[in-house]
């Protein structure tokens, strides 16, 4: 009875983050025609779902054995509210709206090809993986992806590491399986783009968080630390146990680049997923203010960083969407700051022009 009430906690709360209903496959169907003073940006995706029909060139729920690699170019409208799609409506307009203008199929070789050819033209040559978290459809995470591209000003062309995440507020067990399922292909992907390309960028939300550090298990496991030292990794409001989480890192070692987690403790999504799990605590809903995290973040070369003040959605599980505006602010400021580079506890102030503080200097003052 009491997991029947969280759930359904769980459950009403999702209703209310969700301003309209959820996106169907067809708003993958492409328009041509892009409209006048549009961004068109190139995604591309890996995934381990399985396809729907042609021509959407959509995936859906169902575990596929056999990665699938797709391109999408994605028209994001001039004049747009920043942390926000647009979906297209029956009649798209590609002024107002996100659009898919092209979308293909490609074949493993060619995809690690044109990414590459593509990302270095382009500037720092630095390839980023998107994965995804808990209830997530294809289509919703795809456009997503757009979004944070657009909003954080990139030019490369990022790709997004698409699970068969049921997209189901009560599929969450579905969805942590399914999660497991896809470690060993994620790990596959980032050892493809890292041999060929070397940096890349992994930022997953959510449970895209556990799948992360089981993938990265899987490459220390099979001795791939070569790729694992090239890999630079960021996981928002990560839904994992905290004593699991401790447990990967005592396998995977320290990294070369320090691990960075972004937490809220008023996160109500991982609040509603710790008393699932039993009441266990969560590593997105961390307290940077207390002591033993320091200590967590010394032991295992880990930057944690509290991004509370970031507006977010009412499950406060999202502050990454509109963290991307903020990028720019941030990674200018770790440029010039050895302490921003390394281990340690900060807290994000969004209302200082995105200043990251050291908890240790705040606790002084």
């Amino acid at each position: 009875m009491m997991l029947r009430r969280i759930w359904l906690s769980f459950v009403m709360l999702c209703l209310v983050a969700a301003c309209s209903g959820r996106p169907g496959p067809e708003v993958l169907t492409p328009i041509p025609e892009a409209a006048d003073g549009t961004e068109v940006i190139r995604l591309y995706a890996v995934t381990t779902r399985t396809a729907d029909e042609a021509p959407l060139l959509g995936f859906d729920n169902t575990p596929s054995f056999e990665l699938a690699y797709r391109y999408y170019d994605i028209s994001v409208p001039q004049h747009r509210r920043a942390g926000q799609v647009t979906w297209p409506s029956r009649t798209p307009d590609p002024s107002k709206q996100f659009v898919v203008v092209d979308s293909g199929i490609m074949e493993r070789p060619d995809f690690l090809n044109e990414v590459i050819a593509r990302n270095r033209s382009n500037g720092s040559g630095e390839v980023g993986i998107f994965v995804h978290g808990f209830n997530q459809r294809y289509q919703e995470a795809l456009f997503r992806l757009a979004q944070l591209t657009a909003d954080a000003g990139g030019s490369n062309a990022p790709i997004l590491f698409a699970w068969p995440s049921n997209g189901r507020p009560l599929e969450y067990i579905g969805d942590r399986q399914a999660a497991i399922f896809s470690r060993e292909p994620l790990a596959d992907l980032m050892d493809d783009i890292v041999k060929r390309n070397g940096k890349t960028l992994i930022f997953a939300h959510s449970m895209g968080g556990f799948l992360t550090m089981e993938a990265m298990r899987t490459l220390k496991l099979e001795g791939k630390d070569s790729t694992l030292d090239k890999l630079s990794v960021v996981l928002a409001a990560p839904d994992v146990d905290l004593f699991l989480f401790r447990r990967q890192m005592e396998v995977i070692g320290e990294m070369r680049e320090p691990l960075t987690v972004l937490v809220s403790p008023d996160d109500r999504a991982l609040l509603l997923s710790s008393r699932v799990g039993g009441g266990r605590p969560r590593l997105g809903a961390l307290d940077v203010s207390d002591p033993e995290v320091a200590s967590v973040a010394e032991d295992f070369n880990i930057r944690i960083i509290d991004v509370s003040s970031v507006e977010s959605d009412p499950l406060r599980h999202s502050r990454y969407i509109n963290l991307a505006t903020l990028y720019t602010a941030l990674e200018g400021q770790a440029s010039g700051r050895t302490d921003l580079a390394t281990a340690g506890t900060f807290v994000f102030d969004a209302i200082g022009q995105g200043l990251l503080l050291p908890v240790n200097v705040l606790t002084r003052n």
